[in-house]
């Protein structure tokens, strides 16, 4: 994980001077017009409890630097504050008609936040994941949802895109890692989600353990490979009827697989649930034909 976090060398001047930055592995010169900053005589604000006595601080000036080095833009305001115990500094800036809020961590010169989205800003070229993969990544946890929103991001030092997701008429944040591609936070709504989706799941393994398992007789005793349509071949297994039934439907999750013999003929009833609706798919246990639907 990248660190956003600049390193300061050489000696401060007022005037206007040019300061070598790191932000990850990118370096750049960023150029500090004086008319942006506040003079060094200027006393520092502390909004909330007293400056650290003793304790290495950057000045105002030093956390401008830091954030017009992200973004090449115009410093509306910088004010010193405290947040869970840290001392750190809000710096506004003003980059193509939008306000981009940083916090800055008043000890380390780290960036710990940037309010407002970033895609409208060239450091989108700062990260490895995109958009697309960004999104894709949240699809697969989430394959019937619907992408609301898309915005980039720094969270805890770090570049995350933040993704408003809608899915079963619930809707919530999926947060990722702009660097690792790692979802590192889903809201408590959309997490109820993914809990009714693996209980669905795991009952639905259950359904298909049993029954691949069991052994279908006919009325005249005969088991269920010897039943009218074995002709056809080789029995498909629950899994892959579950398969064919959701790609038939093309949306949904198995909610429950069923074996059994409906006028001669083995079938297989899956029974898929999307959104506040359901469908039950018959198909053909020997030749994995949908033979019909039925919509709930």
């Amino acid at each position: 994980m990248k660190k956003l976090t600049l390193i300061l060398t050489g000696a401060f001047i007022i005037g206007g001077t040019s300061m070598m930055a790191f932000a990850g592995d990118d370096v750049r010169e960023a150029s500090i017009p004086a008319a942006n900053l506040t003079t060094a005589t200027e006393p520092t604000e502390i909004k909330n409890g007293n400056e650290d006595n003793g304790a290495s601080q950057i000045s105002k000036e030093e956390a401008a630097s830091i954030a017009l080095s992200m973004l090449d833009g115009k410093v509306e305001e910088v004010e010193l504050d405290r947040e869970d115990g840290i001392l750190i500094y809000e710096v506004e800036i003003e980059y193509r008609g939008n306000d981009y809020d940083f916090d800055i961590d008043a000890q380390t010169g780290e960036v710990l936040k940037i309010d407002d989205d970033l895609l409208k800003t060239p450091l989108t070229d700062s990260v490895s994941v995109s958009v697309d993969e960004a999104v894709n990544l949240v699809k697969e946890q989430f394959p019937d949802g619907e992408i609301d929103d898309i915005e980039l991001e720094v969270k805890n030092s770090r570049f995350v895109y933040e993704i408003e997701v809608e899915v079963f008429d619930e809707d919530g944040d999926v947060y990722v890692d702009a660097e690792t591609g790692e979802i590192v936070k889903i809201d408590s709504d959309l997490k109820k989600v993914l809990n009714k989706i693996s209980a669905k799941t795991e009952e639905t393994n259950s359904s298909v353990s049993a029954a691949s398992s069991e052994s279908v007789s006919d009325e005249s005793g005969r088991s269920a490979e010897s039943s009218d349509n074995s002709d056809s071949g080789e029995r498909i297994s629950a899994q892959q009827a579950g398969e064919i039934a959701l790609n038939h439907i093309g949306k949904g999750y198995i909610d429950d697989i069923e074996l059994e013999k409906k006028k001669g003929t083995l079938l297989y009833e899956v029974e898929i649930e999307f959104g506040d609706d359901d469908a039950e798919v018959y198909i053909d246990a020997f030749t994995g034909e949908v033979v019909y639907v039925d919509y709930d």
